[in-house]
């Protein structure tokens, strides 16, 4: 079951965190994602979230290609067997 306020609350932080890292077109879809969800509810939510994933995917792998300091199957250490 989804709720509108964790929604809009979702979308909101995910925005803001665009804005400082300046992912401008990323912070855009989840801005309309948000007003999309609280002026038609729920319906099509997920076909209008696809181009938030997509972006949301590029972003992701940029960073992970930027900075040595993030985490990504590249540079994640494997701590099952740390002692």
């Amino acid at each position: 079951m989804r709720d509108a306020a964790t929604v809009r609350s979702g979308v909101h932080t995910m925005k803001s965190s665009c804005l400082t890292i300046g992912a401008w077109r990323l912070a855009k879809l989840a801005s309309d994602l948000g007003v999309r969800a609280a002026a038609d509810g729920f319906d099509g939510f997920d076909g209008a979230a696809a181009p938030l994933r997509i972006e949301f995917e590029c972003v992701r792998a940029a960073l992970e290609a930027s900075s040595p300091l993030l985490p990504s199957p590249r540079n994640t250490i494997d701590l099952r067997f740390a002692a």
